[in-house]
């Protein structure tokens, strides 16, 4: 008599689990759905595929007003190759067509999800995209008080304390003034 240790799983048989419900398939499921329903999906996979075709696709686009709010909330994606693909996404629309940065939405969703990302090379694209947004005009009060908010509020997580001084030196360094910036 065997163990039930011993006993073979499935019976002896080879047992798959899909990660999708029986009644689809992954290639239906990416391909049959339009890139905003992609875009919002709970599987991660199909959250990656779809922001690589948003990255096409925004690269041959000539209207960009309708994919800032997709790339922002991208940008706070729990995958993080979603989230490094989306901060390509948005250095795509810097690069082409840059926002008015007025509210301090996206420097906030930079700081806190992407400049804290465990990826360096997240880390960097946040860096990079920090110094676009630096060079568009007005941006640099904006930018100087989004991250003196960080560093004046108290309670504020380490991590995110250490994200702000880490953008903070090369932002400074090229386009604000260190002094003011110091006197927080």
């Amino acid at each position: 008599m065997m163990n039930l240790d011993e006993l073979p799983v499935g019976q002896g048989q080879k047992f798959e689990v899909s990660e999708l419900p029986p009644e689809t398939s992954a290639a239906s499921s990416t391909s049959t759905l339009p890139l905003k329903e992609r875009l919002k999906s709970k599987n991660p996979k199909v959250r990656f595929e779809a922001t690589t075709d948003l990255l096409k696709e925004i690269s041959e686009a000539s209207s960009f007003a309708e994919y800032y709010p997709a790339v922002q909330k991208l940008l706070s994606d729990s995958h993080p190759g979603a989230q490094e693909k989306a901060l390509d996404c948005l250095m795509i629309l810097l690069d082409k067509k840059p926002p008015n940065v007025s509210d301090d939405e996206l420097i906030s969703v930079l700081i806190e999800k992407c400049i804290t990302s465990a990826k360096a090379g997240t880390k960097t694209k946040a860096v990079d995209c920090f110094l676009i947004l630096a060079e568009l005009p007005n941006a640099q009060s904006v930018i100087y008080d989004a991250l003196k908010s960080y560093l004046a509020t108290k309670g504020t997580a380490a991590k995110i304390l250490v994200a702000v001084l880490h953008c903070l030196h090369p932002v400074s360094y090229t386009h604000l003034t260190l002094p003011t910036i110091c006197s927080v």
